[in-house]
């Protein structure tokens, strides 16, 4: 799973830039971050507390600290 979630934050990041590049989207990185914490927390190490990480980060979260806790529950 963790090459998973490494592949979906590059794949992201790949997605992003490209559209970011192209005049027309406008400011497109602001539409993608909840994918792109989602992508944070799915890379977090097994041993990591999500909700310390989620506390004391230092991200302006989009995802609610439930959200948060769901989608680190999706790691396997």
């Amino acid at each position: 799973m963790k090459l998973g979630a490494i592949r979906f934050d590059s794949d992201l990041r790949a997605i992003v830039t490209y559209l970011a590049s192209q005049a027309a989207f406008g400011d497109v990185r602001d539409k993608f971050i909840r994918l792109q914490q989602i992508a944070t927390l799915l890379n977090l190490d097994q041993e990591e507390d999500v909700d310390e990480f989620y506390n004391s980060s230092g991200i302006s979260w989009k995802l609610s600290e439930q959200e948060a806790r769901t989608v680190s529950g999706l790691r396997i």
